[in-house]
């Protein structure tokens, strides 16, 4: 049977054991609303990636009664684009990696989209695609700022 001195002893072996720095900090609100604003954003544009690029499979099936066949070149392009969207869900849990790797993949497909548009012309669509940076710069931001912040409180 568990009793109240029990509880007690155990409480106080947990607070000799964990370091009072462990205790959760409010965050100011501004870096809350960074933190937020990416997520927003990011889960805004993994949705309507996802919807528009299922619309499209489905439209062209409709017509042709087979999916679009596509190159090596725009395979390779639509990897990196997944890469990319794939770290903006893993930056929900870990801003910092998630952040780098969407940014790193999407740097990497916009490149790509642009060497694309000069070898087919019909692509001219590359400077609206700089917008799916924006969540991975805002997570990268406050990933560095609450890091910083952790540094200097130590």
């Amino acid at each position: 049977m568990i009793n109240k001195l029990n509880v007690i002893n155990l409480k106080n072996k947990l607070y000799k054991i964990l370091p009072m720095e462990t205790t959760i900090q409010k965050k100011p609100v501004w870096l809350n609303f960074i933190r937020w604003t990416a997520r927003v954003i990011g889960t805004l544009l993994v949705v309507f990636t996802l919807i528009i690029g299922i619309g499209e499979m489905l439209e062209g099936f409709q017509h042709n009664g087979k999916l679009e066949k596509f190159d090596c070149f725009q395979i390779i392009i639509f990897i990196f684009w997944f890469f990319g969207l794939a770290g903006l869900i893993w930056a929900w849990w870990e801003e910092g990696a998630g952040g780098v790797f969407s940014f790193i993949c999407t740097v990497i497909f916009l490149i790509l989209v642009k060497i694309y548009a000069n070898i087919n012309p019909e692509a001219s669509f590359t400077g609206i695609l700089f917008i799916f940076l924006i969540p991975s710069v805002l997570f990268i931001l406050y990933w560095w700022l609450t890091k910083k912040r952790n540094v200097s409180k130590l």
